[in-house]
């Protein structure tokens, strides 16, 4: 929870306060819970990631369908 509510602001902040040539910056996020620091979490957060660019701008996917 402490993570969304950071991933949120970081949103919230990025589409206030960002704008290159005119447009604002969109941001896709991947969230993984699998525990401390390692390859498996660092591949987790990619795929989420990766899940995020393909299905649209503006996405945080926490859970792979």
């Amino acid at each position: 929870e402490e993570t969304m509510k950071i991933v949120r602001q970081f949103y919230a902040e990025v589409d206030r306060q960002v704008i290159v040539q005119g447009e604002h910056i969109h941001v896709s996020t991947g969230v993984s819970s699998q525990g401390c620091i390692s390859e498996a979490l660092i591949a987790d957060a990619d795929k989420k990631l990766y899940y995020s660019k393909e299905t649209g701008r503006n996405r945080i996917t926490t859970v792979l369908p």
